[in-house]
C-alpha cells in the first residue's frame, strides 16, 4: 500500500541520508520525495511516498521517530490530508499533432510554458497517481523531457499541522 510521511528536521547536513537511510535499511524504495525549508530556516521539511505493508509503514515511523535530527513526523492519509505533484513534459510535436497536443494539455489543466516548431513543454499540478497517468496518455507522442518535482503534502484543517514550534 502506498503512504505518505510526513517530516519535521534540523536543517544541517547529513540529515536527509539518515532519513533516507531508514527506509534503505528496511528495504523500502522511495517512489518521491520533496525537502524544502520551513517558516523557519533552522528547519526543513520533507516529504516521502513509498509503498510497504502496514507492518513495516509503522516500523519506519517508529524509527523516523527515534532519529535525532526528527522534531516531528506525521503519516498523511487521504482523510486528513490533499497531496499535489508538479510536472514539467516536453513533446516532440510537428504541425499535425501540435493543436492535437496543446487541447489534451489544457483538458488536463496544464499550461503551455514553450513551444517551437518541433516541440511543445507544459506543466501540470495534480496527484502522484494522476501525474503517473498523465505521463502514461502522452507516451504514444515523442517525449523528449520529463521533471517531476516529488510529492508535497499538507493536513486538512489545523489539527494535524506539521510546524515548528519554539
Amino acid at each position: 500500500m502506498k503512504f505518505t510521511i510526513g517530516v519535521i528536521v534540523s536543517n544541517s547536513f547529513g540529515v536527509l541520508n539518515r532519513v533516507t537511510a531508514v527506509y534503505s535499511k528496511r528495504g523500502c524504495n522511495i517512489d518521491s520525495l520533496s525537502v524544502g525549508e520551513t517558516e523557519n530556516q533552522e528547519y526543513s521539511r520533507i516529504t516521502i511516498l513509498s509503498e510497504a505493508d502496514d507492518y513495516l509503514i509503522k516500523q519506519i515511523f517508529k524509527q523516523l521517530e527515534k532519529l535525532h535530527d526528527v522534531r516531528e513526523a506525521f503519516l498523511f492519509d487521504d482523510k486528513n490530508s490533499f497531496s499535489r505533484e508538479h510536472v514539467f513534459i516536453k513533446l516532440s510535436v510537428n504541425s499535425k499533432s501540435k493543436s492535437k497536443i496543446i487541447v489534451k494539455v489544457n483538458d488536463f489543466g496544464g499550461k503551455i510554458i514553450d513551444f517551437g516548431n518541433d516541440f511543445v513543454s507544459f506543466e501540470i499540478s495534480n496527484t502522484h497517481d494522476k501525474i503517473s497517468e498523465i505521463i502514461n496518455k502522452f507516451k504514444k507522442h515523442e517525449i523528449l523531457e520529463v521533471s517531476r518535482s516529488g510529492l508535497t503534502a499538507i493536513s486538512y484543517g489545523t489539527e494535524n499541522m506539521l510546524r515548528v514550534e519554539d
